[in-house]
């Protein structure tokens, strides 16, 4: 049995996809009756915890044999590397105590650094927490998921607009979440020999200006990109509901990535090439807002940001030259 934590977020849901295609057995930690709903409706098992509830973690990894682990984020911790640290021992225990043979963790590009990357020093603490325990270690470094574009297609259809707090000319690495979850599926599945780090990424970087153009291209209504200064990045957290220390980690994240802390490494780890294009991927979101509406393609972890589509295209319309927010997550 394949343990999958965060089940009902975007990369967590299309591994469990992804296992049960390949007729693998796979079951889902989540917090609500709903999302185990919609895992019984797709065939997988479920099992209901609060990630920061030992016993109830333990629980869960009863009867697994690998397990894909995931560190959450909402905006509203009040201490996130703690809160961080608490749940990966968690994992931890859970893990050794189940007799958990390989875990596959979904870590990030920046992930070597020990300081100075606000959330990214999740996915370093992630990729040590299970040093010295009895199991298969295999981390997954993803380059930035186009899926945080695509969260602002309400905002781009209603303003022309694509906010960013990059550079308009900055190339970052980018990665389909869904090509990652189909990585990660592959190695919970297959036979490893030793533990590794694997880094994956499209076959080419793309700048915002490049992403705006893409949706152009999809919606056929010109798309530009506003850019947000630093100055403006608390800020506009601030108002879109972030906490005091979510803005903190996620200022520290953004800076991080805009000076080179998220390039490709070049020792100790694997490097992929995924295969969907930022093309191939923007016609996804945009075909399904036709059809059903927005909504529908976010996932539990994105609602801070849903809830912030509205002030957005707000402070659009009445401030086409005012300082906007790129909300964008991992």
């Amino acid at each position: 049995m394949h343990i999958i934590s965060g089940a009902s977020g975007t990369v967590g849901s299309a591994v469990i996809d992804h296992l049960l295609d390949a007729k693998q057995p796979a079951k889902g930690i989540v917090r609500n009756e709903k999302a185990a709903t919609i895992l019984q409706n797709k065939g997988a098992a479920f099992a209901m915890a609060d990630l920061f509830d030992q016993q109830a973690v333990t629980e869960a990894l009863q009867g697994g044999a690998s397990l894909l682990a995931i560190t959450p984020e909402t905006g509203q911790e009040k201490d996130l590397l703690a809160e961080t640290r608490q749940i990966l021992q968690h994992y931890r225990e859970a893990a050794v105590a189940a007799e958990i043979k390989k875990v596959v963790g979904i870590s990030s590009y920046g992930a070597e650094y020990d300081s100075g990357t606000g959330n990214l020093l999740q996915s370093h603490m992630l990729e040590r927490a299970f040093n010295g325990a009895p199991m298969r270690k295999l981390f997954v470094r993803p380059a930035y998921y186009y899926k945080n574009w695509a969260l602002y297609l309400p905002v781009m259809k209603e303003t022309g607009k694509l906010p960013s707090f990059f550079p308009p000319d900055m190339p970052i690495a980018m990665v389909s979440p869904d090509d990652v979850a189909a990585f990660a599926a592959e190695l919970l599945t297959g036979e490893q020999n030793q533990d590794a780090v694997y880094e994956i990424q499209a076959a080419n970087a793309y700048t915002p200006w490049e992403v705006a153009a893409a949706f152009t291209r999809v919606l056929g209504k010109n798309i530009e990109v506003q850019h947000v200064p630093k100055e403006g990045w608390a800020a506009a957290l601030k108002a879109t509901g972030f906490s005091e220390n979510a803005i903190e980690h996620f200022v520290a994240m953004t800076a991080a990535v805009i000076d080179g802390k998220t390039k490709a490494s070049t020792e100790g780890v694997i490097p992929v090439t995924a295969k969907t294009s930022l093309e191939e991927y923007v016609k996804k979101p945009c075909k399904l807002e036709r059809l059903h509406g927005f909504s529908i393609y976010l996932s539990s972890s994105s609602l801070i940001i849903n809830s912030s589509v509205r002030w957005l295209c707000s402070s659009v319309r009445k401030l086409e030259n005012t300082i906007l927010p790129s909300l964008s997550i991992r």
